[in-house]
């Protein structure tokens, strides 16, 4: 279970290098790694993950590294609930809040496919899916400025087109519009596919396109010989239907975000 907790952390930090565009600053190390997106100011952009206390590092000098990197950015922090009670004192004491909470889920991978639907379309590199893909991703989340949309989509194009890319999006289309999509990516060791984001808009829930792309997904974990599929799955909203889906639960965390007062 201890190796699974930890597997799961690694969803925030296991990226290939295509990943990090000329925009896209890292600080990383065996104790945490600091993301900075200068083109965006979304602290689900900008954040901290797999920032658990050591002997090595105190909460207070992990952040102040993370507040000299960031600058005037603002920035969310991904931590594990149990484990991390430390630093999240920490963090709340200075006027942090929790944002949102997320339970470890995992499925171990057998041989038994799932239904998928004729709905569900790969993205392509330089295919309008790609720009679709941008458009639903801002619409459900509001972390890309729309007026950079052109460059969000060269991101894409670029990540898709990459030698080292391990992997993808799934859009699922009615009459012709994309009302859903799904991430994925398989970690460096192969062992794992990490669920990295799935969303719905709002007024197409409720008719089974989440789990539609999730057994896309989950299929295509099967094709690529992986043990585990692997997510952070937020409590009352995608953590209850992977339970229900035969995922099973390892670990808790929090993304905290510095209280600003609109």
């Amino acid at each position: 279970m201890k190796d699974l907790v930890s597997a799961i952390e690694s969803i925030q930090m296991d990226h290939e290098e295509s990943r990090l565009t000329p925009a896209i600053c890292v600080n990383q190390s065996d104790d945490y790694v600091m993301i900075l997106n200068k083109n965006s100011d979304n602290y689900l952009s900008n954040r901290v993950v797999f920032s658990h206390e050591t002997h090595d590092l105190k909460a207070e000098d992990l952040y102040e590294v993370a507040e000299s990197f960031f600058g005037d950015k603002v920035y969310g922090w991904y931590t594990d609930k149990v484990k991390d009670h430390h630093l999240i004192n920490f963090l709340t004491d200075r006027g942090w809040i929790v944002e949102d909470e997320y339970d470890g889920r995992y499925f171990k991978v057998n041989n038994q496919e799932f239904e998928i639907s004729a709905n569900i379309v790969e993205v392509q590199a330089g295919s309008p899916q790609v720009k679709d893909l941008v458009n639903i991703t801002t619409h459900i989340w509001y972390t890309i400025d729309e007026t950079k949309i052109e460059s969000a989509i060269k991101a894409y194009n670029d990540y898709l087109s990459s030698s080292d890319r391990r992997g993808g999006y799934v859009l699922y289309y009615l009459d012709d519009k994309a009302v859903g999509y799904g991430t994925y990516r398989f970690s460096s060791c192969g062992r794992y596919m990490y669920l990295a984001g799935t969303g719905v808009l709002e007024a197409y829930r409720n008719r089974g396109i989440y789990k539609s792309i999730l057994n896309y997904r989950l299929n295509k974990a099967i094709h690529r010989g992986a043990d585990y599929v692997l997510t952070q799955a937020r409590l009352g909203h995608s953590s209850p239907i992977l339970e229900k889906c035969g995922f099973d639960k390892a670990g808790e965390f929090v993304f905290l975000v510095p209280y600003m007062d609109k």
